[in-house]
């Protein structure tokens, strides 16, 4: 689409489509990207400050108000490791993690530091001034879904799968064994029939403490049906040394 508008490219990289989108479309270009992301752009002519996510928010984005700016990161701890003594556990946060095992979007374990609504963008000026936009959201992508013709599913998640195994580097498939991860492996293999796929595995001793079944069993048996690689990982941790790294 760019090219038909004239843009030239110098490389085959995604980041080079994502900075000529924005120069011609601005914020409405992010209706236009595919996929998940978090990333910030800076225009040196207008000295704004522009933060992205994706629509449905796979990518974080973690920002932190500071005096006249802001700093901001794409994982917590990194902005732990600059500001740490500054912080303090957001309370709220506490509670929300203890009833519910997560943590809810809107909130933040940290006292301060909010994250970018996911289908957002919001854009930082040196004078202090900022603004916000919404280009996605899924109530009202739902709404307009039920009210359309139906999809054809079949074709959608063909069309999906086709879509995320162009890269750069090899393609493979985390196949754990499930319904889902097992339609998206059949679905690439179908596309490409040397495609390999990796899988995790527990010691027996360790698999007896589990809730759930065994779910090798079931890659193993896709894999097979298939007529692809599967590369088995068996998960050997000793818990009490990794304890301070899982705290982390």
């Amino acid at each position: 689409r760019l090219r038909g508008k004239g843009v030239g490219f110098r490389t085959e990289s995604d980041t080079e489509v994502v900075l000529e989108a924005w120069r011609q479309w601005g914020p409405a270009a992010l209706s236009k990207f595919r996929g998940m992301f978090a990333f910030a752009l800076y225009d040196e002519h207008t000295g704004a400050l522009i933060l992205a996510r994706d629509p449905l928010g796979i990518k974080p984005m973690y920002v932190m108000p500071r005096g006249s700016g802001i700093l901001f990161a794409s994982e917590l701890k990194a902005l732990v490791t600059v500001v740490g003594p500054e912080l303090s556990i957001n309370a709220d946060a506490l509670v929300a993690s203890t009833l519910f095992y997560f943590l809810p979007e809107e909130q933040c374990a940290v006292e301060g530091i909010f994250k970018l609504p996911p289908g957002s963008w919001s854009e930082w000026r040196a004078d202090g001034s900022s603004r916000a936009g919404r280009y996605w959201d899924p109530a009202e992508e739902a709404a307009a879904a039920a009210a359309g013709p139906a999809a054809d599913l079949p074709a959608v998640l063909e069309e999906a799968v086709a879509a995320h195994m162009v890269a750069d580097v090899p393609v493979a498939s985390f196949l754990s064994g499930g319904l889902d991860s097992s339609l998206i492996t059949a679905l690439a293999a179908d596309r490409e029939p040397s495609i390999e796929a990796y899988t995790i595995t527990f010691r027996p001793e360790d698999q007896r403490l589990e809730a759930m079944p065994d779910d090798a069993v079931y890659a193993r048996k896709m894999a097979a049906n298939l007529g692809i690689r599967l590369h088995e990982i068996e998960i050997s941790p000793n818990v009490v040394d990794l304890l301070p790294r899982v705290v982390d």
